[in-house]
């Protein structure tokens, strides 16, 4: 008799039990309820075939356009290649638009929050034509000394304003050059037998034979010539020139080569008294960049006593 009664005290507890849980977990996702989308929006990086952006202040649209070998970029009737690392991070914030809390509602909170048609950043997404995606980035809210951010966005043709973790702004308001391709240098330092550098009183060669590098027939110094190696590779431009003047004769070159063939040549151009220098690459075919004297010019075209011992 103890026995069943303890096991049906056990079993009515244990009822009473799971009712209250169940009934906790009832409350408290009713009291979280969201009253808002999951997601901003839907899309699948790839299949979009254009990306048009519009900076905040700006009427001309940035249009991002891929084509079968790369993402090209169209600005004014102009095409121009572009930078690989500023479209993979406004590929990847497309796919983190998810809304922390709805902000406001209403036409009235638009500018409060810069979410207006001329007061923030238009974005358009489209698949093939077809517009998946379009709206508005606008101010951004920094909390706790600036340990958070978020950005408030819009759908466009929506009211409603949403609150997004992250600095939105830094991905999609961009200008021209930002989203251009910049880079000067390409290939793999470990893959360079030969660089030849032509100035207008000189000329020397800096050669690889077997496992040791020799400038002008002298042994040269290793670590001076790895981290030559190293910086033209990866050397990139500043500031576009797109208005330079006819280019001429260079006053400086260097012709990169490896065992097969050129990698690259870049030369750099008498310019006027503020640019100093044209700067053009075959790596990045059709550009031109305004370098000063010092800096990316410096490190360039070093003399040959750079890579004595």
């Amino acid at each position: 008799m103890f026995n069943k009664l303890n096991i049906k005290t056990l079993a009515i507890i244990f009822g009473v039990l799971v009712l209250i849980v169940a009934l906790t977990q009832w409350l408290k996702s009713s009291g979280n309820d969201r009253n808002f989308r999951e997601s901003l929006v839907e899309v699948d990086t790839a299949k979009i075939t254009s990306i048009t952006i519009i900076p905040k202040g700006q009427k001309e649209p940035l249009v991002l356009k891929k084509t079968a070998q790369q993402w090209e970029l169209l600005y004014k009737n102009k095409t121009y290649q572009t930078d690989h690392g500023p479209v993979n991070a406004i590929l990847k914030a497309l796919t983190e638009l998810r809304p922390e809390r709805l902000a406001a509602t209403g036409e009235e909170s638009r500018e409060q929050y810069e979410v207006g048609e001329s007061s923030g950043i238009r974005v358009k997404v489209e698949e093939s034509g077809k517009t998946t995606a379009a709206f508005i980035i606008g101010k951004v809210s920094y909390q706790q000394n600036y340990q958070s951010m978020n950005t408030f966005i819009r759908l466009e043709n929506e009211q409603d304003i949403y609150a997004v973790s992250g600095f939105l702004v830094m991905n999609f308001n961009q200008d021209l050059n930002s989203l251009r391709f910049k880079a000067l240098g390409k290939g793999s330092y470990d893959k360079i037998s030969r660089i030849t550098f032509s100035y207008p009183d000189s000329s020397f060669t800096l050669t690889l034979n077997g496992k040791i590098w020799n400038v002008n027939g002298m042994p040269a110094d290793s670590v001076n010539v790895y981290n030559y190696l190293q910086m033209i590779t990866n050397a990139s431009g500043s500031s576009f020139a797109d208005d330079a003047s006819p280019l001429k004769q260079p006053v400086y070159s260097v012709l990169v080569e490896s065992d097969a063939k050129n990698v690259m040549e870049i030369k750099a151009f008498p310019a006027d008294s503020t640019n100093m220098f044209y700067v053009t690459s075959t790596a990045n075919p059709g550009a031109v960049f305004s370098e000063s004297r010092g800096g990316l010019i410096k490190n360039l075209f070093v003399p040959q006593n750079y890579f004595r011992k």
